[in-house]
């Protein structure tokens, strides 16, 4: 029983840990990133399994990066030579698990993209990156027993739109210069 006390209180430390998204750059970016009038973002699956999840977060950077910079973006492919292409792979997803986050075991949904930034007038690659994006929401300033209020209210909810939500809002305050 002991042992299976220190397991869990260790189990939450590292948890603790976690974050909500990040983006990791491959190389430095060779223009500043928020210098574009347009973006245009097409987003694909490195797996079958993976392709429902194409439009979702699709939709979800499309409306963080216009929310958050306040520019034009297109998935229908560039309209003129002026902008950039933000071009997302997604590379794997793990489902979230409702039992471990009602115990505040982790649990969370998680997104892996690869991606890569092309300028326009150019044609070249001028970034690329790793994203990635969780369930996890920061912040929870009250709690029940240790779990945050925003946890117990969402053991059920879709974690999934969440980890996408997330993933686009951290491409989205990179892409402002918000380099973490």
């Amino acid at each position: 029983m002991q042992n299976l006390f220190l397991c869990l209180s260790l189990a939450l430390v590292i948890i603790g840990c976690a974050t909500s998204g990040k983006v990791t750059p491959k190389q430095a970016p060779q223009t500043k990133l928020n210098s574009f009038i347009n973006y245009y973002v097409e987003v694909k699956s490195a797996n079958p399994e993976l392709k429902s999840l194409v439009g979702p977060l699709k939709l979800s950077v499309t409306q963080q990066i216009e929310s958050l910079l306040s520019k034009k973006v297109s998935s229908r492919g560039p309209a003129s030579k002026e902008g950039a292409v933000i071009e997302l792979t997604i590379k794997d997803f793990e489902n979230g698990n409702g039992f471990a986050r009602f115990i505040n075991a982790g649990g969370e949904a998680k997104i892996f993209v690869a991606g890569r930034i092309f300028d326009l007038s150019t044609k070249k690659m001028v970034h690329s990156f790793d994203l990635e994006g969780t369930s996890l929401h920061e912040g929870a300033a009250t709690s029940v027993n240790g779990i945050p209020i925003s946890k117990i209210s969402r053991i059920s909810d879709d974690t999934t739109k969440r980890a996408l939500d997330s993933a686009g809002l951290y491409l989205a305050k990179y892409l402002a210069g918000d380099n973490q």
